[in-house]
């Protein structure tokens, strides 16, 4: 175990760290709930760290794998038949979106910032790739992540149903795309109401922040055409 004063290093991982993801996989995965992480195999692992599929980063203490994170960047062609993500243009779905995917901290290394510094590295790796939109699918019972993701930039713009667990869907505006959103706060949700999270997002409102009581703050967003005349913020 890692001394109290170890330092963070956030790194993109090559295929010959794929030992030591499997290893962080088999060590941790196996003890959290039904969908919070959704483990690769080989194969798809390789796709992310030799850059086919996306890309993988890694958080260290010292020497020692403590979390990962994947990003997947598909091509025009990856999504062919689904819908897009919520609130990103037909334009630039998929090929101008990144997804942040598959994060794992080790147990005793929670609390030490390796999620949001696998964040922000996979935020800044899509950028540079030219992406426009961010996008992040979370189990709704996984409040430690979707909280950091909230306090990372990302906004909450929807909530989908599978089976036997409902995901929220956050999404982060890149390299100039902006969410347009009424500058007034429609509702005011405290985090731990799951049911009032999702029962603003089924009005098609949006979570735009975070007051200072843990509370998410809902906007409406600006549609084509709708609400002509009245003034916007933008969320970017």
């Amino acid at each position: 175990m890692p001394l109290p004063h170890s330092v963070q290093r956030v790194v993109r991982l090559n295929p010959g760290e794929l030992p030591a993801i499997q290893r962080l996989f088999a060590e941790e995965a196996p003890g959290l709930p039904d969908g919070f992480v959704q483990p690769r195999g080989e194969i798809e692992l390789m796709a992310y760290l030799d850059g086919s599929a996306g890309q993988a980063f890694g958080a260290f203490d010292d020497r020692l794998l403590q979390a990962v994170g994947l990003l997947r960047l598909p091509g025009p062609d990856a999504c062919a038949g689904q819908p897009a993500f919520p609130f990103v243009p037909s334009a630039d779905w998929p090929q101008l979106t990144a997804f942040g995917e598959c994060v794992l901290v080790r147990k005793w290394a929670r609390g030490r910032g390796h999620q949001r510094a696998l964040i922000k590295a996979r935020a800044l790796a899509a950028q540079a790739a030219g992406r426009r939109w961010f996008c992040a699918g979370v189990h709704v019972e996984n409040r430690r992540s979707w909280r950091n993701l909230l306090l990372s930039g990302f906004l909450l713009v929807g909530c989908r149903e599978e089976p036997g667990q409902a995901r929220f869907g956050l999404l982060r505006p890149l390299n100039g795309a902006s969410l347009a959103l009424r500058p007034r706060t429609v509702e005011r949700v405290a985090l731990e109401n799951l049911a009032g999270l999702q029962a603003a997002l089924a009005q098609g409102l949006v979570g735009a922040a975070l007051d200072g009581e843990a509370r998410l703050l809902f906007r409406e967003p600006v549609r084509a055409g709708a609400l002509a005349g009245r003034p916007a913020a933008r969320a970017a």
